[in-house]
This record gives structure tokens, C-alpha cells and sequence, in this order.
């Protein structure tokens, strides 16, 4: 037979210690994982704190982008590059 390890006393609380941290801590984690979305439900999310209308004012919304350039460098559509004789 093989000899038996002594396990001294140190050793032995050491174990007993790092097994009690480490069961703290899935406890920890599962309530955590519990919790959470109980908890997002009482704090409202960024975006929808203000989703009333919003006020732009007497010009339309397109017209702030009329003084870009390339806006009028086009006069048409640019041609697509997908081949429709292949589909």
C-alpha cells in the first residue's frame, strides 16, 4: 500500500478557507445573475427618458444639409455597380 499524506492542520483550515471563498462567490454570481434584471427594471434606460417630440424649429430637417457641397455635386442616382444580368 501506498503511505497515506499527513495533511497538517494548517493545510487542512487553508482548503476549509479557500472552499468557503470560493462558495461565496458563486452564490454571489448566481444572485447577482437573479437580480440583475429585476434591478434594470427600476432604472429606465438613456433613450427613452426623452422620447417626447422634438422641437426643430420653422425649418425642415433636411435643409440644415443644404449647404454642403456635395449635396449638389450630383445631378442623378450614380449607376449601382450590381450586375442584374447575373440574378
Amino acid at each position: 500500500m501506498s503511505p497515506k499524506k499527513k495533511v497538517s492542520r494548517e493545510e487542512t483550515q487553508k482548503t476549509e478557507r479557500t472552499i468557503q471563498y470560493v462558495a461565496i462567490a458563486m452564490v454571489v454570481i448566481v444572485v447577482a445573475l437573479i437580480a440583475g434584471p429585476y434591478i434594470a427594471k427600476l432604472f429606465p434606460k438613456a433613450g427613452t427618458a426623452n422620447s417626447g417630440p422634438v422641437d426643430v424649429g420653422s425649418e425642415a430637417a433636411c435643409a440644415v444639409f443644404d449647404s454642403i457641397p456635395a449635396a449638389a455635386q450630383y445631378s442623378e442616382v450614380p449607376p449601382t455597380l450590381i450586375d442584374q444580368a447575373k440574378q
